[in-house]
């Protein structure tokens, strides 16, 4: 399974129980999202305000009616038409091995069919995003395109994220040590680190799973 990351986790939970509410079965990910008191309020008048609610977004005929799944497939058959050297075929293929090393890492599940998705959760209660590939400093990273699938458009968001200043580490280190009352004893010596965890977020219990199914070419573009 996903790796789960426990730290983050505890700092979810403890933010949210303040509120009432708890992180156990995941946070949300889709319609209205609460704030959890960790990060900066968005003012209602600044919120998005949605066309639909998530709700009202019928996802069966996302899936299939509006041809996701088969605009999906009848590109993969261009795809396969091309030369093995084509920037398209290789953006595919791209994509195709940077999620199987996302699942070789617990980070995604899969692939899985429709029939598979709705056995799992039922018929119209997931919703697939078309992923996509995206270069970076000559390596390709998988994007999905919530903008296409509605996802964005019917989530609204009551916090923002805001990054801190490069100062942060002076400062936690002041309240460090006027909190022990060591003022003047910790002046050196004290030293302080971060650690980067690789894909920290993905490793969050999401409550909505149905909402980030994503739709792709088949395996056989994988090199």
């Amino acid at each position: 399974g996903t790796p789960y990351f426990g730290g983050a986790s505890a700092c979810h939970q403890c933010e949210l129980r303040r509120e009432g509410r708890s992180a156990t079965l995941g946070v949300a990910v889709v319609g209205r999202v609460p704030a959890s008191g960790a990060f900066s309020p968005i003012l209602p008048e600044d919120r998005h305000v949605p066309t639909k609610t998530w709700d009202d977004l019928d996802h069966s005929v996302w899936n299939r009616d509006r041809e996701l799944i088969l605009s999906t497939a009848r590109r993969a058959a261009e795809l396969r038409s091309l030369p093995a050297d084509d920037p398209a075929r290789e953006d595919a293929s791209s994509v195709w091995a940077a999620t199987m090393k996302e699942r070789e890492k617990g980070l995604v599940h899969g692939p899985f069919s429709a029939a598979d998705l709705d056995a799992r959760f039922g018929e119209g209660q997931w919703r697939a995003i078309r992923r996509f590939g995206v270069w970076q400093k000559g390596k390709c990273r998988a994007c999905d395109n919530c903008a296409e699938s509605g996802h964005n458009d019917a989530t609204i968001l009551e916090e923002a994220l805001v990054c801190d200043t490069a100062d942060f580490p002076a400062r936690a280190a002041a309240l460090l040590v006027a909190e022990l009352g060591m003022e003047g004893i910790l002046s050196e010596g004290l030293r302080g680190g971060t650690e980067d965890v690789e894909a920290a977020y993905r490793r969050i219990l999401s409550a909505s799973p149905g909402a980030t199914v994503f739709c792709m070419a088949p395996s056989w573009l994988a090199p």
